[in-house]
């Protein structure tokens, strides 16, 4: 099916209607690069299916061997798949027709959510600037809270918590970003369907009982030096794989070329055979690696940086970046190193 093909049935249907599958993220198909794809997705409405065929009409995107390949034109090949796999399966008529014809409901119909939980339309998170544009003039959301908990296979999976700018409650909601700049165009709520439901949350004290240093080392969130660059970095890449809770791997047809799908019509996913293993793994290293977390800008400009770290020197024969170890002393005084 070309892009043409594909945006005037798309144009069809209603666009409010809501699917159980569609698609979205336009890219250049890694099978053939001259040609378009589109990465699979959940819930979603024709209208954004729409929006996603017309924003890659004209678009120029970049080869996965580099360069930039002709721009889309209505006569571009459409596929489902992936970004950056070459298999998946082609856009066909019928294909489509099978798509559009897995109707869950209109979508000007709000469905209720879980208790507690308040239901935002895609367009009104981005009205008050949930996830991207918070903190603007009144009328945009305040965050509260922004973290990982998860990551897909080329996302990373992070919690909000933000201020409703028109009832000041605090809501909370997980969205999607991709895991590196290379990675655009991501719907943030694309697993969450046309309507996002909102967990009203609440901050509440939690006490909780650790064993801690008995010897507490000084703060180093502010400090900035070679050897935290390169740990702050692992921390970082760390806490982008932890895999989350659900399946990561996607299964083919036997061909390789398509996504087999389950009896209910759905995406097949599997876990990795050391899903836990791997996540307890990158748990650990990220407690581990905690306590060199940056927490704020450098003091000081670089130069004002450079001009005060001094070298001390240690009984123990080492010289020092600034201060030295625990368990060490300085010259002229025992060191634990040495005894």
């Amino acid at each position: 099916m070309t892009l043409n093909e594909l945006i005037e049935a798309l144009r069809a249907v209603d666009p409010t209607t809501v699917v159980e599958r569609g698609f979205h993220h336009p890219h250049s198909y890694r099978g053939f690069y001259e040609e378009l794809a589109f990465e699979p997705t959940g819930r979603t409405t024709v209208g954004e299916m729409l929006a996603a065929a017309l924003d890659a009409h004209g678009t120029t995107y970049v080869g996965w061997k580099g360069g930039e390949y002709i721009t889309m034109h209505g006569g571009s090949l459409c596929w489902l798949a992936l970004e950056g796999s070459a298999g998946g399966e082609e856009i066909t008529a019928e294909l489509l027709t099978e798509l559009l014809a897995d109707v869950v409901r209109s979508a000007a119909e709000t469905p209720t959510g879980p208790p507690g939980t308040r239901a935002f339309t895609r367009d009104q998170l981005a009205d008050i600037g949930v996830p991207f544009e918070l903190d603007g003039d009144e009328g945009t959301a305040q965050e509260l809270s922004n973290r990982i908990v998860g990551s897909e296979r080329w996302t990373d999976v992070r919690e909000l918590v933000f201020r409703a700018p028109d009832d000041g409650l605090a809501y909370r909601v997980t969205y999607e970003v991709g895991s590196t700049e290379s990675v655009d165009g991501v719907e943030p709520f694309h697993r969450a369907g046309p309507v996002v439901f909102a967990e009203h949350v609440e901050e509440r004290a939690v006490v909780t009982r650790e064993w801690r240093p008995a010897v507490e080392r000084p703060a180093r969130g502010r400090e900035v030096s070679r050897a935290l660059t390169e740990v702050r970095t692992v921390l970082s890449r760390a806490e982008s794989a932890l895999l989350g809770d659900g399946p990561t791997e996607y299964l083919y047809e036997s061909d390789g070329r398509g996504l087999l799908m389950d009896a209910a019509g759905e995406w097949v996913a599997a876990y990795d055979p050391e899903h836990e293993e791997i996540n307890a793994a990158l748990q650990d290293v990220i407690a581990l690696l905690g306590p060199w977390q940056r927490t704020g800008r450098p003091k000081g400009t670089e130069q004002q940086r450079q001009a005060a770290l001094k070298g001390v020197p240690c009984a123990c024969g080492r010289l020092w970046a600034g201060r030295v170890a625990t368990g060490h002393s300085q010259h002229g005084a025992r060191c634990a190193a040495t005894e």
